[in-house]
């Protein structure tokens, strides 16, 4: 007997072209009751997560849950340049990812799993999708501004390195506000994505009203602390009746190292949380 493929890779068809995705398929094959799609984080941060990803999309698969991760337009393997993705564009493509589920595999979606950023594009993407009911938030970008600032100064350190001090976060905003591009690390970001990522406020999340929110937050150290910034958004949920459930545990911050890291615990309770549900 040929033995079962724990992913199968397959290209699914955008909002503008062709996206990559892996589907984890749950085994055994009759044993899935539900899926989910994962939501990369952005840029570098994606290819950081990638050995989480797989690592938590096997686990779940182990459990009868079914798990398809896509690279948005112009991300990873998928068609078009980085430069011509954007935020609507990407919320589209989710929407169509949902849909090519329950073509191809006749179960509807109800799950998004996001990561930093792509948390937050799950949030939207959950407002304007009836079928999600649930969503999974590993680490999750509260500010969009402060965000994209921490970004750009990426391309400062690089060209402080290079003996280049001519531009700050500043003047690399001007530039978005003068409709030009800005490359960072080889990540040439628009300025229509720019203007986006600005925008992104933890009021989406407060809006999120009757859909359930499992939040992993991952501290570093033992004399690590929930955020501030995170409490807020979590006492303002309860004050709107969104519901969340908080999941602190131990591990790397794994989205910011070079290296193949691993945060078990986080595996580990994530999969509790999802097939317990």
């Amino acid at each position: 007997m040929t033995q079962q493929a724990d992913f199968i890779p397959t290209y699914i068809k955008g909002s503008s072209g062709y996206l990559f995705s892996i589907y984890f398929p749950p085994l055994p094959v009759d044993s899935g009751q539900k899926n989910i799609i994962y939501i990369p984080p952005f840029a570098e941060e994606s290819n950081r997560c990638r050995a989480m990803m797989a690592k938590q999309a096997r686990n779940l698969a182990k459990k009868g849950i079914g798990v398809l991760a896509i690279d948005l337009y112009g991300t990873g393997d998928s068609e078009g340049n980085f430069v011509d993705g954007n935020w609507d564009q990407w919320i589209s493509d989710v929407k169509i990812a949902i849909e090519w589920l329950k073509e191809q595999h006749s179960q509807k979606c109800n799950t998004l799993w996001g990561v930093r950023l792509g948390a937050m594009l799950a949030a939207d993407v959950a407002l304007e999708t009836e079928d999600i009911n649930k969503l999974i938030f590993w680490q999750p970008v509260l500010n969009g501004k402060n965000y994209l600032t921490q970004f750009l100064r990426i391309r400062i350190a690089a060209n402080f390195n290079n003996n280049d001090k001519t531009l700050g976060t500043k003047e690399l905003r001007q530039q978005f506000k003068d409709k030009r591009s800005v490359e960072v690390s080889g990540y040439e970001i628009s300025p229509e994505l720019a203007f986006s990522i600005d925008n992104i406020e933890t009021s989406k999340i407060t809006s999120l009203g009757t859909i359930n929110i499992d939040w992993f937050e991952i501290l570093t150290s033992e004399k690590a602390n929930i955020s501030r910034s995170t409490q807020k958004v979590i006492k303002a949920c309860s004050n709107t009746g969104t519901t969340i459930s908080l999941h602190q545990v131990s591990g790397p911050a794994f989205w910011q190292l070079h290296e193949r890291i691993l945060a078990p615990d986080l595996i580990s309770e994530t999969t509790k949380q999802v097939t317990e549900s």
